[in-house]
């Protein structure tokens, strides 16, 4: 595989491994949405969004015969629960060296980037306003181009129920820092093996008779593997070939 091969391939499994993140913290998830053009522009895309997300305050998943009675969440992520607001995220991922930033087209100063962030925020469905609508992408485009210290861009409706968040996902390469918040991919990559890890309660998810399908049961199953013989996959390099080696394997299994 070439170098731009291999660049694509884990830029794919870093948002894969959002996804899962995501789900097993207890949000409902759509992975890539497309943003199109309008007929009169001709054929193409405006933007990709990696994901889309949603948790509801009160989601929990139950545990039952075991020590714990519930899932535990991510705090990094997750609100604390005194939050009691629906949480919308809206997530980009990014794997090269260049500092981490959500794409252009939902920046730059212009009309279109106020109509794109508009069209997005209203496939989350929680406007009823156009005013509203207009005020809360105004704010948003105006924090994604300004960062704010420590946390993502944040938008909270007027309702007091409901607020929206602009995550990126990132793994600084070296001694890189970036001034905007980010989450680490390899920080994904350690909740995942912690909560698939033989023993505790999501076990079961990384076995032979789970319905993992595709890359997920590929990085699950890889993570297994690495925690019984007591190595580490926690950097996405590493988890990336042993992914690609699996896969290849597959192929030539006939699979």
């Amino acid at each position: 595989m070439t170098q731009a091969g291999e660049d694509a391939f884990s830029e794919r499994l870093a948002e894969e491994l959002v996804l899962l993140y995501l789900r097993l913290n207890g949000y409902l998830t759509l992975g890539g949405y497309l943003l199109h053009r309008p007929l009169d522009e001709g054929e193409g895309l405006r933007t990709e969004i990696d994901a889309l997300a949603v948790r509801f305050p009160t989601q929990r998943e139950p545990l039952h015969g075991g020590p714990w009675s519930q899932q535990a969440n991510d705090p990094v992520l997750v609100l604390p629960a005194d939050a009691r607001v629906v949480d919308f995220v809206v997530a980009e991922v990014k794997t090269g060296r260049r500092q981490p930033r959500f794409n252009d087209p939902l920046l730059k100063e212009d009309a279109d980037a106020q109509r794109n962030l508009e069209d997005l925020l209203s496939m989350l469905g929680c406007f009823g306003d156009q005013e509203d609508l207009h005020s809360a992408g105004t704010e948003i485009i105006r924090q994604l181009r300004s960062p704010p210290t420590g946390r993502p861009a944040t938008y909270d409706l007027k309702d007091e129920r409901t607020r929206i968040r602009f995550i990126l996902f990132w793994e600084p390469q070296g001694q890189q820092t970036s001034n905007r918040h980010f989450i680490g991919i390899s920080h994904v990559i350690e909740f995942i093996e912690n909560r698939t890890r033989p023993g505790v309660a999501c076990a079961d998810y990384s076995r032979w008779h789970a319905k993992w399908r595709g890359l997920h049961r590929h990085v699950l199953e890889a993570l297994d593997e690495a925690s019984l013989a007591g190595r580490s996959l926690r950097d996405l390099a590493s988890l990336c070939d042993e992914v690609l080696r699996r896969l290849g394997a597959e192929a030539a299994d006939g699979w």
